[in-house]
């Protein structure tokens, strides 16, 4: 496995003793609109997904931590993690506030495409972002992820019928070197 250590934070394993943080920040309004979830999240569905994920094996999850302070700042992770077709669907969020804005989300997605590139051994890493959430589209196009597609009106969100862009990234089946 690769180091998941950048610049200014790392990648752990996320533990059961993040699980109300996190919940806190999927149910900040904020937050909820950016990763596109528009339903509360109580303390027991919290349990229930965290036990779903360690038995998981096509999904992965890691917390975000400063090194300089050991802060958890925010999560992301790996979904239908398909190994055979050499591809995830990756996600990330910045929970804390005080962290958001600050290129760590930039730092943590590098991390999470050489770790699904070099230690999955995968191929195309693909993801879903709303089209207006235009500061997540610079950071993934900077990264190398490309526009592949936009799904029309494919979500409601406080009131109102929102497009989605499909974004992949390609390790065109060689070491990357991000």
């Amino acid at each position: 496995m690769i180091n998941l250590t950048a610049e200014r934070l790392r990648l752990r394993p996320f533990e059961k003793g993040d699980l109300e943080t996190a919940r806190s920040w999927v149910n900040d309004p904020e937050i909820a609109f950016q990763v596109i979830r528009f339903l509360p999240v109580s303390s027991a569905e919290q349990e229930e997904w965290y036990h779903n994920i360690v038995r998981d094996r096509k999904r992965v999850i890691f917390a975000i931590e400063l090194l300089d302070n050991d802060a958890y700042i925010g999560n992301t992770g790996l979904n239908n993690i398909d190994f055979y077709h050499r591809k995830a669907e990756f996600w990330i969020y910045i929970g804390d506030k005080n962290a958001q804005a600050k290129g760590y989300g930039t730092e943590a997605t590098r991390l999470m495409v050489r770790y699904a590139l070099e230690s999955l051994n995968l191929l195309k890493i693909y993801l879903r972002v709303l089209q207006e959430n235009e500061r997540a589209v610079k950071v993934y196009k900077k990264i190398g992820f490309e526009i592949e597609g936009r799904l029309k009106y494919d979500v409601y969100l406080c009131g109102k019928y929102r497009d989605i862009l499909l974004m992949a990234f390609y390790g065109k089946g060689i070491k990357c070197e991000l």
